[in-house]
């Protein structure tokens, strides 16, 4: 989530009618079975003249950019009727190709070290995938806070949400085909996989990443806005699944209603019920409006506890894989550590940075810095691994106070006490996050030349502009016994209407000043990372010649 909503305590006050109108009626069953009467068209067919861009290998190639500038917030939401059909007229979301952005060296953690480009020994030890905050949302869930969505406080709600899957699915499909030759060893979430802790939301999740045909991201009546298949987001399709194994980080949306309160009997009330009480989507009127008036109930918007998350995660396939994606079966927690490519000396740890008492804020507990991090990271450093540490919360947003309180609590440690903590450890060599839906890379300093710290690295959101996933490369120098660890931002290509309608209506909630872009700086995206291979981490034998970030990603 990007911004703080204060949820918890807004959710009983929007309780009044809707205004739009008259009560909708209902159109289709609540149980996913086929209507018995005839399908009504009463929304616009998907006629796109967005510009149809092919795979282009990463950035470093060319860009995707906006032919307008963002304008100041009018007070209009972008979200539905009225506003976006006034902003799509206005041309906030027109798009076209810009130009490459080559990449930049940031050898804070290796002074002077610069670029490793010219070094004829180097070798490619792992090829990964970061994407983050999909946000998969039932949009037409009671349990919504839609109309507190506004520019100060934006994630409430989103014009594009509804065809998240269909991006997600374009930018796997996108990266199968730049990888083809090369794939990526394994891909990573890191959190809000789904939007508000629903049993429907996270079934949804795994069947997307797993490729699973037919996945229909309806729920309560069995709508259908344009009669016919496959021309609206509420069509089932055959998402592509991920294009390497794929592990699950949890995120503050994944386990708490709208990402900041714990579910309790009250939201799962709402969640199960037939009242919108802050709003939420009509599909059965034109547009999908906000509404507030009584819509159809679905007992598969059930709140799930993180346990049965973990539990939803084992109900998938064994390819892409693996498994649990992490998680092992029958042992508890929400954090893990894996080695997700044998024979390379390389450890994934999945740090749940979540607030047991709600919030959208990040937290490292005491507790879970002395009884899993410390000892997992000195482990690592025994063994000779390299560690990739990853959360969903970068520690710019983790904070010592319980929930949403900022006084600070003796069972919660700081930003700072977090950050010397796992700099001291010479063998983390990234952090890998989300949480602020923009792109940013940050270097936290370690306490000597043998453990220099580490680099921090946070991925745009899949569910907002610029909707890019970040290919991140491992590259030994043997020279020096030194790392590039190359990151290159990747735009999905819009094959299909609906594809490029999820593009077109994310740059209208930009430019229509109703949320931020989450493009960040050029150096925060197409960059080489400079740092000291580890002692004791041995390196030679392993790896590829070629370095994909110069060949594959550059079209080469």
């Amino acid at each position: 989530m990007r911004r703080l909503l204060f949820a918890s305590a807004l959710l009983a006050a929007c309780s009044s009618p809707d205004e739009a109108g008259p009560a909708p009626v209902d159109s289709g069953t609540t149980d996913g079975a086929e209507d018995t009467a005839p399908a009504v068209e009463h929304d616009d067919p998907c006629t796109s003249t967005a510009p149809t861009l092919g795979v282009v290998p990463s950035t470093r190639v060319a860009t995707i950019v906006s032919k307008k500038r963002p304008q100041t917030a009018s007070g209009v939401s972008p979200d539905g009727p009225p506003g976006l059909p006034g902003y799509l007229a206005a041309g906030l979301g027109e798009w076209e190709a810009g130009p490459a952005e080559p990449g930049l060296v940031d050898d804070t953690l290796l002074p002077g070290a610069g670029s490793s480009s010219a070094a004829s020994d180097r070798r490619s030890v792992a090829f990964v995938l970061h994407v983050s905050d999909t946000q998969l949302v039932d949009d037409e869930s009671p349990n919504r806070l839609m109309v507190l969505d506004n520019p100060i406080t934006s994630g409430a709600g989103r014009p594009q949400e509804g065809g998240v899957a269909r991006a997600t699915s374009a930018m796997h499909r996108t990266l199968a085909a730049i990888t083809k030759a090369r794939p990526f060893d394994f891909e990573l979430v890191t959190g809000d996989c789904a939007d508000n802790a629903q049993a429907n939301e996270h079934a949804w999740f795994v069947q997307l990443m797993d490729g699973k045909k037919g996945l229909d991201l309806d729920s309560g009546a069995d709508d259908d806005p344009v009669v016919g298949p496959g021309n609206d987001w509420k069509d089932p399709f055959d998402p592509v699944p991920a294009p390497a194994p794929w592990y699950f980080v949890f995120g503050n949306h994944d386990n708490e209603v709208q990402g900041n309160s714990v579910p309790s009997g009250y939201t799962s009330e709402i969640a199960l019920g037939t009242t919108p009480k802050s709003g939420t989507r009509d599909y059965r009127k034109k547009g999908a409006p906000i509404t507030r008036e009584e819509v159809p109930a679905d007992p598969r918007r059930k709140q799930l506890t993180s346990a049965e998350i973990v539990a939803g995660l084992f109900d998938t396939t064994s390819v892409p894989g693996p498994v649990g994606h992490g998680f092992t079966k029958g042992k508890p927690g929400t954090s893990y550590v894996v080695e997700p490519m044998p024979g390379v000396p390389l450890r994934l740890v999945s740090l749940d940075t979540t607030d047991p008492s709600g919030g959208s804020s990040g937290s490292v507990l005491v507790k879970t810095m002395t009884e899993f991090l410390e000892p997992t990271l000195a482990a690592a450093e025994k063994d000779g691994f390299l560690v990739i540490l990853s959360s969903h919360h970068p520690t710019s947003t983790i904070d010592a106070g319980k929930g949403d309180d900022t006084k600070p609590d003796a069972a919660y440690l700081t930003r700072e006490q977090v950050e010397k903590a796992v700099a001291a450890h010479p063998n983390v060599i990234l952090w890998l996050a989300g949480h602020e839906h923009s792109h940013r890379i940050s270097a936290i300093k370690g306490p000597s030349a043998d453990a220099p710290g580490y680099y921090e690295i946070m991925t745009d959101a899949i569910a907002d502009w610029p909707s890019q996933a970040r290919a991140i490369e491992l590259v030994w120098v043997p020279g020096d016994d030194s790392l590039s660890i190359y990151t290159s931002t990747i735009d999905y290509a819009a094959e299909s209407c609906l594809e490029a309608r999820f593009r077109t209506y994310s740059l209208v909630d930009v430019n229509s000043g109703w949320s931020p872009s989450g493009a960040g700086r050029p150096a925060d995206r197409n960059v080489e990372l400079r740092r000291k291979v580890p002692k004791g981490v041995k390196l030679a034998g392993l790896g590829k010649v070629k370095i994909e970030t110069e060949t594959t990603l550059v079209g080469k």
